[in-house]
């Protein structure tokens, strides 16, 4: 067992005062132990994308088994139009959400079972790879649509 896992960050049997806050904080503990941990991550590295997860949570007023797709869509539009983020800071935030995500849904963590068995419901993805910010799709990145050139008989795809 994971020492990011559900069952080493919450104590076994011991209730919760308030359990939607512990649980995403315990949540948010497990992840920065695996990315520690597992992945080798530098401390501010895991501490600023904590930060962003926390944010999100703000903006939605709600916890992880809570999120929709639909509140990346908001809190982007939000980041973008309002508060003006540049393309690079917008796709860290996805990243950091995106991971964070693919963590708690992981059933090598539990955190779907405990969330089921706690809430009635688990966290899902929402920050999924065709709706997110990469290089090629955000402008003034220089990205060019390749083009298709015929050699030797077969197609070849050539960037610009």
């Amino acid at each position: 067992m994971s020492e990011a896992s559900a069952r080493l960050v919450l104590l076994d049997g011991v209730a919760l005062l308030h359990p939607e806050g512990s649980v995403f904080e315990a949540m948010l503990e497990g992840w920065a132990r695996q990315q520690r941990g597992g992945r080798r991550l530098q401390t501010k590295t895991v501490r600023g994308r904590m930060n962003v997860v926390r944010r999100f949570g703000e903006f939605t007023d709600g916890y992880p088994w809570q999120w929709s797709a639909a509140d990346v869509d908001e809190w982007m539009t939000y980041l973008t139009t309002e508060l003006k983020r540049a393309p690079s800071t917008i796709r860290s935030y996805q990243t950091a959400l995106r991971l964070f995500c693919d963590y708690t849904t992981s059933p090598h963590y539990q955190w779907p079972a405990e969330c089921e068995a706690r809430f009635g419901t688990h966290p899902v993805q929402v920050c999924h790879e065709w709706k997110c910010a990469t290089r090629r799709c955000l402008p003034g990145w220089g990205w060019e649509t390749p083009s298709v050139r015929r050699r030797s008989g077969g197609l070849k795809l050539e960037a610009a």
